[in-house]
């Protein structure tokens, strides 16, 4: 079996931006994405899509930064929103299984079949990868007791590698 490229596209119509994500939502995308996210928040975005039909599987970290990003929306604008569309059964059930369903719109279907999408692509470093690590297992952790119970481990190892790394050029 061909292994699938993971890719982030986006599309921006005005106040609205959607991600097509094909592949794996994992950790090594979840900075670019991050990033991206960030400068349509300070452009005034308030409609984040994310197109998942071809989404295999998306992990904690790439998970805690769209809880984050469901946040920020908000606090932004209470008419925002993040929205998870054409969701296979399995990313359903990882979104699911960390009880952060309720953080999102769902929609069964997609409508940015005519937009015209551009490739996200960045180079993560490995402390930019742990960095966006951490703040996403944070994040997921303050979503509940029990996923408090579930990441606490993961974001002590997080806090200690991150010691270990360089500190990032021109970043925290």
């Amino acid at each position: 079996m061909a292994e699938t490229k993971n890719r982030i596209q986006v599309a921006v119509r005005g106040d609205g931006a959607t991600f097509r994500i094909t592949g794996r939502a994992t950790f090594d995308v979840a900075p670019p994405f991050k990033e991206a996210c960030e400068g349509l928040l300070a452009a005034d975005c308030r409609a984040f899509t994310l197109e998942l039909a071809n989404c295999e599987t998306m992990d904690s970290t790439f998970l805690g930064v769209l809880i984050r990003l469901a946040r920020r929306v908000k606090e932004r604008s209470p008419a925002g929103t993040v929205t998870l569309a054409a969701m296979p059964a399995k990313v359903r059930e990882q979104v699911s299984s960390l009880g952060v369903l309720s953080f999102f719109r769902i929609a069964d279907e997609t409508e940015s079949h005519d937009a015209d999408f551009q490739a996200v692509n960045a180079a993560a470093s490995k402390t930019q990868i742990t960095e966006v690590s951490l703040e996403a297992h944070q994040e997921l952790m303050a979503t509940s007791a029990e996923n408090e119970q579930r990441f606490k481990d993961v974001v002590a190892f997080l806090n200690e590698d991150l010691k270990r790394l360089p500190p990032r050029p021109g970043g925290a």
